[in-house]
């Protein structure tokens, strides 16, 4: 029977660990650029169909793409019936992915919402939450995925309260129980350090109601340009 994850966290850091409650769900960054949302419309992009809004997200999370959010739909006169978020992040503090969540929340009560990641592309830590807003969640197999616990500024140990406050908010978003417990349970969150694993692992092997659709590896592509002629 698995073992609950409050109290796993809890046996595992409570005896050591008194931290300061300036928490981060920061996570392993394979881009350090500055945080750069795109937004794509049928004024913009031809294929975007009129009641459709694309938007593209690079960086860590920041409290900016939150009020761009709200601002970008507050001010948009034309009926938006479908938005699609694609997220390249390592995350951010869980006080700016609550309040991203929040902003999300709210448009989904109006829009179909669907999340992706691409291939090569991360979703670390607090963006699985955002992620998780998606009514569809797709994603590459070859996209890369980092789990990890909460720490407070400064350290790299993950602090007890923000790591429960993290899974909480995971599983408030619909991520299994048992896969939180999996991630306590193998230390993944509650020991400095990092799980990283493919697209393709946590759709296939791992029973996290994360990833509900993944997309094709292969993209196949109208043909232009040079065709050589075959050889005699």
């Amino acid at each position: 029977m698995p073992m609950d994850h409050r109290s796993a966290t809890a046996r595992f850091i409570i005896l050591s660990l008194t931290l300061s409650m300036i928490c981060t769900v920061s996570a392993f960054s394979h881009d350090a650029g500055q945080p750069r949302l795109e937004v794509f419309t049928r004024d913009n992009t031809p294929w975007v169909a009129e009641d459709a809004v694309g938007l593209r997200y690079t960086g860590p999370l920041d409290m900016k793409l939150a009020q761009d959010l709200a601002q970008l739909f507050d001010s948009n006169t034309m009926p938006i019936r479908h938005v699609v978020l694609e997220l390249d992040s390592e995350g951010g503090e869980l006080s700016t992915v609550a309040a991203i969540i929040r902003t999300l929340k709210s448009l989904g009560k109006d829009v179909e919402l669907t999340t992706r990641v691409m291939g090569g592309a991360t979703c670390g830590s607090g963006c699985i939450a955002v992620f998780m807003q998606g009514q569809k969640r797709k994603a590459s197999g070859a996209s890369v995925w980092v789990f990890h616990g909460a720490c407070s500024a400064g350290s790299n140990v993950p602090s007890l309260s923000a790591t429960q406050s993290y899974l909480d908010l995971l599983e408030e978003s619909g991520v299994k129980t048992d896969f939180t417990c999996k991630l306590v349970q193998e230390g993944y969150v509650t020991r400095p350090g990092a799980w990283i694993i493919s697209g393709h692992e946590l759709f296939h092997i791992h029973d996290a109601n994360i990833i509900t659709e993944l997309i094709p590896a292969w993209q196949p592509e109208e043909p232009f340009g040079l065709h050589l002629t075959e050889p005699r």
